[in-house]
């Protein structure tokens, strides 16, 4: 972890070119959600290096891969939330189909006993 955050630190030091900081948006946002709450603070340092990187930062094909790679993931957290919304219906309708057997099971027990 420690040279993840070395590299992450290289790539946004305010002496590189800013386009060195052009892909590392990606390689942040998973860092943050995958370990963020273990980084103490170097997180601190990671999100103070993007703020000053963006600050400095002039061409604007540099901030859209920035807002596009926060945009990638937004679609792909959405994406894996749909994929649970679908998993829990197809769980919801497995549920709903048990229900009907244990009623079906029931009623021809009813019938069982009302026959003898």
């Amino acid at each position: 972890m420690t040279y993840i955050i070395q590299v992450i630190s290289r790539l946004l030091d305010p002496k590189t070119s800013e386009y060195t900081a052009s892909f590392v948006g990606k390689l942040v946002t998973v860092v943050l959600s995958k370990v963020g709450g273990q980084l103490g603070d170097q997180m601190d340092l990671i999100l103070r290096a993007v703020l000053s990187k963006m600050q400095q930062t002039e061409t604007l094909s540099v901030m859209q891969v920035s807002d596009l790679s926060a945009r990638c993931d937004a679609v792909s957290d959405l994406s894996a939330r749909c994929d649970a919304v679908s998993d829990l219906s197809v769980m919801c309708d497995a549920v709903s189909d048990l229900s009907a057997r244990c009623d079906a099971v029931s009623d021809l027990r009813v019938m069982c006993d009302a026959g003898t």
